[in-house]
């Protein structure tokens, strides 16, 4: 999205019959540092993990049969992340973005380092 702004959105059906619908726009990527992150993130459960919001204006809905793909069950969220964020307090995520997230694996930029 930081390139060219494009960003496409794919789900798919777990159980019934097999579907893929995605949602094809133009993105804007909103972070702790934006100006609009106070705004939006009380829109969603508390945190500490918390990297971005992606706001997007979708410009194109496309479907597909999906008759490759495979059934699957959604089982419970993980809490992982969660768990992880909390152990190392609060300047650890900001810090491992910095360190991990900053570029794309293409070398693009990627998340703000701040």
């Amino acid at each position: 999205m930081r390139e060219n702004g494009r960003v496409v959105f794919m789900f798919r059906a777990f159980a019934g019959p097999p579907k893929i619908v995605r949602f094809h726009g133009a993105g804007e990527v909103v972070t702790p540092t934006s100006p609009a992150w106070d705004a939006l993130h009380g829109a969603f459960p508390a945190d500490p993990a918390a990297r971005a919001i992606i706001l997007v204006g979708v410009q194109r809905v496309s479907d597909s049969c999906g008759y490759g793909i495979p059934e699957l069950a959604f089982v419970q969220d993980r809490d992982a992340m969660k768990r992880w964020a909390e152990t190392r307090g609060l300047a650890a995520p900001p810090q491992y973005r910095r360190d991990m997230n900053s570029h794309s694996i293409d070398g693009l930029p990627a998340l703000d380092p701040d």
